[in-house]
């Protein structure tokens, strides 16, 4: 990249050029050379890492957040912002662990117990999907915890309390310019949700278990419409509690 305006530089002394920036025609191209793998893992250390405050620490960098607030900004500049997103969100756990050496922790006894909450802003642990249909005026919401959706032997980890709290936010499109009106319906809890106005559009609170969604009607116009349950498919809970219970490293474990 040669040809492009410089628009950020590394930390050094050597004035090397981090962000370039092409015009081409009517389009734009930002360079960042910053390692992807890396910069996901940094990003979402939740869903490798089972939400440990240690593994946490270790693996988010201030220079990450600083860069995926500026990619923020320049998308926003350019007029491209979410439909949905979480701007806030809540961690709480109780976790116990029968095996805590592989992060270097030692303890006296046989568990490790801990209790924590951390706050996110934005809340990177959520991922948003946001679905509409020709015709209907209803919009249909994902918000999906990744925390632990990775993470190898979760038979290590007895987990209570665990889950999150977001914050979601309805662009103004959403809820249809009018976030007074609008009803937001928690279909997995089968409830509204109370919804408050704002500046950019609309925001209310779910509380979300580890590696599971919730899924949200929006009706602008405060007809929600839903479309029956989705027909079942695969194994349940019982059956796939009994195979993990039967295998080697579920010795002692009880199926549901």
């Amino acid at each position: 990249m040669t040809t492009g305006t410089a628009r950020g530089w590394y930390a050094s002394t050597d004035n090397e050029v981090a962000i370039t920036e092409s015009t081409f025609g009517q389009g734009k191209t930002v360079f960042c050379g910053y390692p992807a793998g890396l910069q996901y893992f940094a990003s979402c250390p939740y869903d490798m890492a089972c939400g440990f405050t240690v593994s946490r620490l270790a693996s988010t960098e201030a220079d990450t957040l600083a860069f995926e607030t500026w990619c923020a900004r320049e998308m926003k500049k350019l007029g491209v912002t979410a439909d949905v997103d979480v701007p806030q969100a809540l961690m709480l756990r109780t976790q116990v662990a029968d095996s805590m050496d592989r992060y270097q922790v030692f303890r006296q006894g046989p568990d490790y117990r801990a209790m924590a909450y951390e706050r996110e802003q934005p809340g990177r642990t959520f991922i948003t999907h946001l679905r509409t249909r020709a015709g209907i005026d209803n919009a249909y919401g994902v918000v999906h915890n990744t925390e632990a959706e990775y993470r190898n032997f979760r038979g290590d980890y007895r987990m209570t309390l665990t889950g999150g709290r977001a914050t979601v936010r309805l662009a103004p499109a959403i809820v249809g310019g009018a976030p007074d009106q609008a009803v937001v319906y928690d279909v997995r809890l089968g409830v509204p949700v109370r919804v408050a106005a704002s500046a950019e559009g609309a925001e209310f609170q779910t509380w979300v278990p580890v590696s599971m969604a919730s899924v949200f009607a929006v009706a602008p116009r405060g007809a929600v419409r839903l479309f029956g349950d989705p027909p079942k498919a695969g194994e349940g809970p019982t059956e796939v509690s009994a195979r993990v219970a039967a295998c080697a490293r579920g010795a002692g474990l009880q199926p549901l």
